[in-house]
């Protein structure tokens, strides 16, 4: 179905709804929580500070190392995700036949959820 949805086969509302707002809104849920939890734990979200200001080799934080994977590990999930997700919803919203108001608006919301993806990264 993921590569349905990243071809464009799958409807506009679908790849919109399902792919882009739900599963969009759960990911970036689990990247804040990681987020949080890396907070918590170091008390920054900048890991090259902590890690070259604040690490010890001798006494390492092994908890901190593991939000810090685990951050990581979802960011580049959430950016693989977001990409093909604007790419079906771009995808979808051009063979949209229906209405071409609605496919414009479609695609403002696919450069706005880049925009959004960007800044969320930096």
């Amino acid at each position: 179905m993921f590569k349905k949805m990243r071809a464009g086969e799958l409807s506009l509302g679908v790849t919109l709804w399902k792919f882009g707002v739900l599963y969009g809104a759960l990911l970036t849920f689990a990247v804040k929580i990681f987020e949080k939890l890396l907070v918590r734990q170091t008390h920054t979200t900048d890991l090259l500070t902590y890690y070259t200001k604040n690490f010890s080799l001798l006494t390492p934080d092994t908890m901190a190392i593991l939000w810090s994977l685990c951050y990581i590990t979802i960011i580049l999930v959430w950016i693989f995700y977001l990409l093909n997700v604007v790419v079906g919803i771009w995808r979808a919203a051009a063979a949209y036949e229906r209405s071409r108001w609605l496919s414009g608006i479609a695609r403002l919301l696919t450069i706005v959820l880049t925009f959004y993806a960007i800044m969320t990264v930096f």
